[in-house]
């Protein structure tokens, strides 16, 4: 069992605007992801230990298992045609598959190029360049009408869009 985490967890933020986190101890399920483990001394190897950066993918990733609507993916790409931003970036997702980006890239996903095609499925934008050679996939948190989420960057656990 994993009794800790690499990084001071205080410190980790809801969202890009500061937006403090409530934690509370609780027993991790059965079923969560364990650390590389040295069976035969029954330690956590060095450099394997979990970090707090990797925290806001895997809650990404728990949030989109609780979607059990195989209809949620056909419903949020027709909410996703559109101009999102956010402070450092903005983003938009035209209707005949291509998207164009601004600002700092990472805010969605290291490796996102400044342009082009999207698709989407079980919860994921897929955004590859425009030869289709190569791109990310990257977890939508939540989408409405004014709001689009992706899970963050280092220090806090969201990234929030505003539609334009």
């Amino acid at each position: 069992m994993v009794h800790h985490v690499v990084g001071d967890i205080e410190r980790i933020r809801y969202d890009q605007e500061g937006s403090c986190v409530i934690w509370r101890d609780a027993e991790l399920p059965g079923y969560c992801r364990h650390p590389d483990i040295d069976c035969r001394h029954n330690v956590i190897i060095a450099g394997h230990e979990p970090k707090i950066a990797d925290l806001r993918h895997g809650i990404a990733n728990m949030m989109n298992q609780v979607f059990s609507d195989p209809a949620f993916s056909r419903f949020a790409k027709k909410l996703l045609i559109g101009m999102w931003e956010c402070q450092t970036s903005n983003v938009s997702f035209l209707e005949d598959g291509t998207y164009h980006a601004e600002g700092d890239l990472v805010d969605i996903g290291r490796g996102m190029h400044a342009s082009g095609v999207w698709s989407m499925g079980r919860n994921q934008i897929v955004l590859l360049d425009s030869k289709r050679t190569g791109g990310i996939r990257t977890q939508l948190v939540e989408i409405d009408a004014r709001h689009l989420t992706f899970h963050g960057r280092e220090d806090f656990l969201f990234q929030k869009y505003k539609r334009k």
